[in-house]
């Protein structure tokens, strides 16, 4: 998409190629030839943009993109975008200028500019948690004769600490819950110091000297096994002294030994008494050999009817489940089910899969998932 203030340096550069032409046209005077055959061809195929008319505004951007490079994650960036007046009467541009979203908040000090006057847009833009590029998108409305103007702001949010990794695993089975080593890394090469760490529930300490200045840091977190089982996910933040990054954050996932996903299984505009099958897989985290010693339900509405071994990661050990599950309800009115089937791992824990069901109370009405 070409903005008006792309097309309105376009057509100055225009302007200047056909004053050239005819600069050159006049110097060849009356010759005619193969020369100035193509210079006057090349004259009519140069449009020319038609003189602005009286009292006719013209909103002209000295750019219409701006990149702020690389940003904190949650930081706030400002700049401004630069224009004029380039028309011929006073130009009105409206004071609510859209934005894509929340993080992207303009400002315009004033709305009413005459011929030649000039002007900015202030634009804050707020920078996400997640890493990644962002674009974002204005648009400003005027009576400008080009119409509308889109503005865009782009940025590349990282910590200028680069960290590896971002996020990791946490299995409490294994030797500090297999906790990776993580390292720091100064991408402007500043030396910086870790001046204080927090984790959730304090459930990882950091050995660290405050007094040490580096442009790289290798961490090896100590677990607190105990403390980090009682949530399944988790931070570690790290507090630097880093003219550019205050702080980087680690996240985690405490995964436990053996995992069903998905942990429950739904029917919804079930039939009594009609069977369905339902995939689920059952992993073991810590990579070892399992087997299902065996498989009961409660109401004995559910039932593993197969099992085949997959793949699902280096580290893992998978059984993709075929579960046939048989709704049945105690009043011909009732509108919902639940069972749970037991699943006995050889020499391991029992898991309990909740398999269940909704139908609406009206019929012939279909329930749809939330």
């Amino acid at each position: 998409m070409v903005w008006s203030g792309q097309r309105q340096v376009s057509r100055h550069r225009q302007l200047i190629q056909y004053s050239m032409i005819l600069a050159l046209l006049a110097l060849c005077g009356c010759q005619s030839g193969p020369a100035s055959t193509k210079l006057q061809e090349k004259a009519e195929e140069i449009p020319v943009a038609p003189p602005l008319e009286p009292n006719q505004p013209r909103l002209t951007f000295i750019s219409t993109v701006h990149d702020f490079g690389v940003v904190n994650p949650n930081s706030k960036s400002s700049c401004r975008f630069d224009f004029e007046n380039t028309g011929t009467g006073p130009l009105t541009i409206e004071k609510k200028i859209t934005s894509q979203c929340g993080c992207t908040v303009p400002s315009l000090p004033k709305t009413i500019y005459q011929p030649g006057e000039k002007g900015s847009i202030q634009v804050t833009f707020t920078a996400s948690s997640s890493i990644g590029t962002a674009t974002k998108s204005l648009t400003v409305l005027s009576d400008s004769i080009d119409g509308p103007v889109g503005l865009t702001i782009k940025a590349n949010v990282s910590y200028q600490v680069l960290i590896e990794p971002q996020k990791f695993n946490l299995l409490p089975q294994k030797e500090n819950a297999d906790c990776p080593a993580l390292t720091l890394h100064s991408i402007d090469d500043v030396p910086f110091s870790i001046t204080r760490f927090s984790a959730t529930n304090n459930a990882l300490m950091v050995d660290f000297d405050p007094s040490l200045q580096q442009t790289e840091y290798t961490l090896t977190p100590i677990v607190m096994t105990d403390a980090v089982e009682k949530h399944q996910r988790g931070i570690l933040v790290l507090t630097l002294d880093h003219p550019k990054c205050p702080e980087v954050v680690f996240e985690y996932t405490v995964k436990s030994e053996y995992e069903l996903k998905p942990a429950r299984v739904p029917l919804y505009n079930f039939t009594p008494g009609k069977a369905e099958v339902r995939q689920v897989i059952l992993t073991n985290n810590y990579g070892e050999d399992f087997t299902i010693e065996s498989a009961t339900s409660d109401k004995q509405m559910a039932e593993l009817i197969g099992q085949e071994e997959i793949s699902t990661g280096e580290q893992q050990k998978s059984l993709l489940l075929k579960i046939r599950i048989t709704p049945q309800l105690n009043k011909p009115e009732d509108r919902q089910f639940r069972d749970y089937l037991h699943l006995k791992i050889k020499d391991g824990p029992t898991l309990d899969l909740a398999c269940w069901g909704l139908r609406s109370r009206v019929p012939g009405k279909q329930v749809t998932p939330r």
